[in-house]
């Protein structure tokens, strides 16, 4: 097969349709996004790094070729605050338009669960909202590799 630019991105397209569309209709056909205890969810975030591999190979490309490292820390940084702050954001306006209340019953389930009954309710949830965003995304992606 011929190694020009548009075939790598026919190919490279092809095959993230072809993976992901495995996964889609096993979600579908289950009925719900929890298939599997939730394991769809990072099988489909890795589609598209199949696709590449499998790209490299039928194009006879060193995997060398795709250039993956870990980023910069600023890259890292801005991977994990950025979405947080325009989570917050959103829930500030929400909150400040009173469009959508404090959900008391969560909260408390936070508190109980992390065994954080002394703290107000904003810091037992502080506490959960940076555990999720590390622990969390930490073990999604040592359950997808």
């Amino acid at each position: 097969m011929r190694d020009t630019p548009k075939n790598a991105t026919s190919i490279y397209l092809l095959l993230t349709l072809a993976f992901s569309s495995v996964i889609w209709t096993l979600v579908i056909w289950s009925g719900h996004i929890g298939m599997a205890f939730g394991l769809m969810i990072p099988a489909i975030m890795w589609c598209p790094a199949l696709a590449a591999l499998v790209s490299c190979r039928l194009l006879g490309r060193d995997f060398r070729s795709l250039a993956w490292r870990w980023p910069a820390g600023r890259y890292v940084a801005a991977g994990y605050f950025v979405p947080l702050a325009y989570a917050g954001i959103a829930y500030a306006a929400v909150w400040a338009f009173r469009l959508g209340g404090w959900n008391s019953e969560f909260v408390s389930l936070v508190s109980q669960r992390f065994g954080l009954g002394g703290l107000p309710a904003g810091g037992a949830l502080a506490f959960y909202v940076f555990f999720s965003a590390t622990a969390g995304m930490i073990s999604c992606t040592q359950r997808s590799t």
